[in-house]
């Protein structure tokens, strides 16, 4: 059973590998810009991780509501990122812009991971403290 589940995950991490760099190949030849060519990589990399997801959360017997609670957070996130990331490269010189960005996007995603952490430890010490209370 390891043996398949590893083969399974090689494989998709092997077509995902192949699908990436055939767009921005591909998106290099059509257009003849790189960042053009960069963002049919992005896209091609979005729509892996939401296929990825729906199939993990169908294996999983998870409920579709988690999965579709967790695209609008992802699709709010995305949008009030771009509208920072827009407002810095109108108002700011390029440079001072990327660095604010960034420094953004890092606190932002330790406050995600600090939060996530947290939830993850509650729901682990209230499965400890039934546990404790049951064996009690």
């Amino acid at each position: 059973m390891l043996c398949w589940r590893q083969r399974l995950a090689f494989t998709l991490e092997l077509a995902f590998a192949l699908i990436s760099i055939l767009a921005l190949l591909i998106g290099y030849s059509i257009w003849g810009d790189l960042f053009r060519a960069v963002v049919a990589q992005y896209v091609a990399l979005v729509a892996y991780y939401i296929t990825w997801l729906v199939f993990l959360f169908r294996a999983a017997g998870y409920a579709r509501g988690r999965l579709n609670r967790i695209f609008v957070e992802v699709a709010v996130a995305g949008v009030m990122s771009l509208a920072v990331c827009h407002a810095l490269a109108v108002a700011l010189p390029a440079l001072t812009a990327f660095l604010i960005g960034v420094g953004l996007a890092t606190a932002g995603s330790l406050l995600v991971g600090v939060r996530g952490w947290a939830k993850l430890r509650n729901c682990l010490g209230s499965t400890n403290a039934r546990r404790d209370k049951l064996i009690a």
